[in-house]
């Protein structure tokens, strides 16, 4: 006799294979890439800026996933027509991606600054 738990992960993988699987992986990455120049880099200070100046600061990564998506949509509009299923790919991974941002983010963030100093620590060593 099969677990409850097993039963209950055959009817929910299938859904969850086909939701990962239809997303716009090049955009998640290109958003989380994006997302981090914002958050850590100079050369967006004129975003924030802006943000700021508007009293949106709360909802930069809102901001920043949308303006991806709209820059994506332009380059596949040059390509071809676009589609509502394009549109809605792109709207279920700026979903995803805005739910996840900050593990993203801070996850790499962590991963760079643990790498950096095991670097820098075997640099003291010599």
């Amino acid at each position: 006799m099969e677990n409850i738990l097993d039963l209950i992960w055959k009817g929910i993988e299938p859904e969850l294979q086909s939701f990962f699987g239809e997303l716009n992986w090049t955009y998640i990455i290109m958003y989380v890439i994006i997302l981090y120049g914002i958050t850590y880099k100079q050369e967006f200070d004129w975003f924030n800026q802006l943000i700021t100046k508007y009293k949106a600061s709360k909802y930069t990564s809102w901001i920043a996933g949308l303006a991806t998506g709209i820059v994506f949509c332009i380059f596949k509009s040059l390509e071809e027509e676009i589609s509502w299923n394009y549109i809605s790919t792109l709207l279920r991974s700026w979903f995803l991606v805005v739910v996840f941002a900050s593990v993203f983010i801070d996850g790499i963030v962590k991963l760079i600054k643990f790498l950096g100093k095991k670097v820098d620590d075997k640099e003291k060593e010599k």
